[in-house]
């Protein structure tokens, strides 16, 4: 990678990173003014600080050394404890701590929605028809039967299937069968395709294995001409990508996927400098699916991230009953010794990525 290439790679990263990290915790902070909490501060970038200004309502607003994301921080625990004064974040009911929790992901889902739709409305956007459009030789695909032409009129258990969805399944599924109903001349056929998993590596070294089924589809462009174009383009594909980070989460939790998949800010930062260099267009879209992530993995259920908290206090609600200070100290160890464990991983990714290189 050259420094221009390493210039333009580090500064599209750190843009989108600080930006939606900012709104993210943004969100955290309306949300808790919504229900009468100050903050004690509110920090873009991480780090010691290097510029601060107090607000009137004792909010302290602070530029940080590292441009790597933010935070806003409550006054108190975010958990009734046994010592705590009033005011505390954690005197708050459970459902109004939840919203002030749950508001920083689920903004980054909606700011994914509106990319998508923005860049639609300025761009136009693909859409996936399903007319084959060629069969690479000696694939799975071929290997079923399934011939360029061809119409898939069925996936699984979906008629009028949306073939994106069936695209991204069969990246993400390896090792699996599709069952697709295919339309070729007057007739209907059922077809299996036994999809393999094949690892791409591309001239920047970023690889990743995918499952592999050899079908070429037909691409339109279009530009969007109705409500359910917009709902289509925004909501729909924000809540897709979204089970596609789940099932690919959900894979590397059960094995089936190497941890080597887990993508740390070295490669995060290269793909960043590819799209960039591809155009506007690409970089944005790029940075709505960088906000679908965000928010997916603030939403885990891992003590010290958003969804911990979240699954935290929806089990005490059933429960009707705080859980010991005690327990709750060991759960927020554990949580970041996971995170710190995830983390770590990522790095080391990062780190053979560099050594490649």
């Amino acid at each position: 990678m050259n420094i221009e290439m390493l210039f333009i790679a580090v500064a599209a990263f750190l843009s989108i990173i600080l930006i939606l990290v900012v709104a993210h915790e943004f969100a955290h902070y309306l949300a808790a003014r919504l229900f009468g909490i100050i903050p004690q501060s509110f920090s873009v970038g991480m780090g010691p600080e290097i510029a601060a200004h107090t607000d009137k309502q004792g909010t302290r607003w602070k530029l940080s050394l590292l441009p790597i994301g933010g935070y806003v921080k409550f006054r108190g625990e975010m958990h009734p404890v046994s010592t705590k004064d009033s005011g505390d974040f954690a005197d708050l009911e459970r459902w109004k701590r939840s919203i002030i929790v749950a508001a920083g992901p689920l903004t980054n889902l909606v700011i994914a929605g509106l990319i998508f739709l923005g860049t639609a409305f300025a761009f136009g956007y693909n859409q996936v028809t399903p007319d084959i459009s060629s069969v690479d030789a000696g694939s799975p695909a071929e290997k079923a039967g399934i011939k360029a032409g061809d119409r898939i009129i069925q996936w699984e258990d979906s008629e009028n299937p949306e073939i994106r969805n069936l695209v991204r399944s069969t990246l993400i599924n390896t090792d699996e069968n599709i069952r697709i109903k295919i339309v070729r001349g007057s007739e209907n056929l059922n077809k299996e395709i036994n999809v393999v998993p094949r690892k791409i590596t591309d001239k920047d070294n970023n690889s990743a294995v995918v499952g592999y089924s050899g079908l070429n589809f037909n691409i339109e462009r279009k530009s969007v001409r109705s409500l359910e174009e917009v709902i289509d383009i925004s909501v729909v594909e924000t809540g897709s990508l979204l089970i596609l980070q789940a099932k690919a989460t959900y894979q590397i939790i059960t094995g089936k996927r190497d941890l080597s998949d887990l993508t740390g800010p070295v490669r995060m930062a290269k793909i960043s400098g590819e799209q960039a260099q591809l155009g506007w267009r690409h970089l944005i879209y790029f940075a709505g699916m960088v906000s679908i992530a965000i928010g997916f993995m603030n939403l885990l259920p891992i003590p010290g991230l958003d969804g911990g908290y979240l699954a935290l206090y929806a089990f005490e609600s059933i429960r009707q009953k705080n859980i010991e200070e005690k327990t709750l100290k060991g759960m927020m160890i554990a949580g970041y010794v996971i995170i710190g464990m995830i983390t770590g991983v990522a790095i080391m990714n990062d780190a053979k990525i560099l050594l490649v290189d």
